[in-house]
């Protein structure tokens, strides 16, 4: 894909001359999109992608964007939020898990973690350690403020989003990440500007890319997910683009397979692709 010269990516930019996204309700105001849906074509993916392009929401696929799936690794994001507002973890560098021997599922797992590190390699136990520290009647509470998905926690505090007790549709991740993206959750500033570093995936003089991937379960029945935001900066202003993406294992797994992609990059490589097409701009691979 050729690279756009500045001056269309300046016009594109004052089209959309708003800095900040201003959340509305996806459900009143989403449209099928015919590039999305050859995108999946495509490569075969079955799945679904919503964007919110200045308070345009579309889609591949409108069902499947409204059912509700256990979001897995990308509530992370809300975990961590939480822990910062509580003031249970100072900031994103502090570390706040010590690792103690214990059996893990994954070798890099092995080891102390602040919000930062941990986020980076999804590190669970790390994660069910801060949940266990919030406490149910906190976490439930703050899940009712924010409006997240089921509101659910289930039996165990330390793995409720992992077990399909907390279920979230790519709508509902849609409106989250929207308003944290502008720091508009009702949530501190400063704990919403935290969690946004965490999640930093891409950085550059063209955009930076924010985001956590999911996966909730780990054989071919398992959902990926794919949620954040990519800032695209001119010399006037920058602009921000949302993001939810849903997929069934399987398919993102024959798509990796087939192209040579690194599995565990497949969703974000793929949701790129779709941005590049949608926004008319060039990403780095």
């Amino acid at each position: 894909m050729q690279k756009l010269s500045l001056i269309f990516l300046l016009l594109f930019s004052i089209a959309y001359a708003n800095t900040n996204v201003v959340s509305t309700n996806p459900t009143q105001n989403l449209q099928t999109n015919a590039t999305l849906q050859k995108l999946f074509s495509k490569y075969d993916i079955k799945g679904t992608l919503i964007i919110n392009i200045q308070d345009k929401f579309i889609s591949n696929n409108v069902k499947r964007a409204k059912l509700r799936y256990m979001p897995a690794s990308t509530f992370k994001i809300y975990n961590a939020l939480f822990g910062l507002d509580l003031g249970v973890v100072r900031d994103n560098k502090e570390i706040f898990y010590r690792y103690h021997g214990e059996p893990v599922s994954i070798e890099s797992w092995k080891r102390d973690a602040n919000l930062k590190s941990g986020m980076q390699i999804s590190q669970v136990p790390a994660f069910q350690e801060l949940a266990r520290k919030i406490g149910r009647n906190r976490m439930q509470s703050y899940l009712n403020k924010i409006h997240y998905g089921n509101e659910k926690i289930g039996k165990d505090i330390s793995s409720f989003w992992l077990d399909d007790s907390l279920q979230i549709s790519a709508i509902e991740q849609l409106e989250l990440i929207t308003l944290l993206s502008n720091l508009s959750l009702p949530i501190s500033k400063k704990a919403q500007k935290e969690v946004i570093e965490t999640i930093k995936l891409e950085d550059n003089n063209k955009y930076k890319l924010y985001g956590k991937t999911g996966l909730s379960k780990w054989d071919d029945s398992g959902i990926s997910w794919f949620v954040g935001f990519i800032e695209i900066n001119t010399t006037s202003n920058k602009i921000i683009y949302p993001f939810a993406f849903n997929a069934n294992y399987k398919s993102l797994k024959n798509y990796a397979k087939t192209y040579g992609i690194e599995q565990k990059l497949s969703q974000i490589t793929f949701v790129k692709e779709c941005l590049e097409k949608l926004l008319m701009i060039f990403l780095d691979k």
